[in-house]
């Protein structure tokens, strides 16, 4: 399929309002995310957010530049919103992926170390040998009646089916991944 211009434009302004809707159901009740290729975008310091947001070329400057800021403000939020608690399962492989130089992924690294020592954030680690179920996803339990968010290469999407049977369905996902993992070591 060749895209075109309008196409990207379009694109690009429904992943930004998908980013903040999901910032908002973040803040309003526990999550669990399972995020097997790279750093969730609310733990990722500016500079890896912006070497993920223009790899994709999806984004004009100035759109990169404010899809930044808004991972910057759910980080904020991660910060902030103490009550909710955060459970993130990440890969080994994921978060070691050098996208910048050595110093910009101590920083990243030391990020990620900085938010799994908050209270309200269990941050943990599968080990590389346990296989894997390849596509990321969010369980946001403060969303009405639930909701699950996988995430694909264009954005997010809530998989079809009686949301609460869905629901199910990841939460017993996530639960079997989450009995594998280990504390992260950051």
């Amino acid at each position: 399929m060749t895209t075109t211009p309008t196409d990207h434009r379009a694109l690009a302004a429904h992943m930004m309002f998908g980013q903040r809707e999901i910032g908002r159901q973040e803040a309003a009740g526990p999550v669990d995310h399972w995020c097997p290729t790279g750093v969730p975008g609310y733990m990722q310091t500016e500079e890896y957010a912006t070497a993920v947001l223009r790899a994709e070329d999806t984004y004009t400057d100035d759109e990169a530049a404010q899809a930044v800021a808004d991972r910057m403000v759910r980080t904020s939020i991660l910060r902030t919103i103490t009550e909710q608690p955060r459970r993130v399962l990440v890969t080994r492989a994921g978060i070691e992926r050098p996208i910048l130089t050595s110093a910009a992924m101590s920083r990243q690294w030391a990020q990620l170390a900085d938010l799994a020592r908050l209270d309200h954030v269990d941050l943990r680690v599968l080990p590389p040998y346990v296989p894997v179920y390849p596509t990321g996803f969010q369980i946001l339990h403060g969303a009405p009646g639930g909701r699950v968010l996988v995430e694909g290469p264009t954005g997010g999407y809530t998989p079809p089916g009686e949301p609460a049977q869905v629901q199910g369905a990841y939460q017993s996902l996530f639960s079997a991944l989450w009995k594998m993992s280990n504390p992260y070591p950051g």
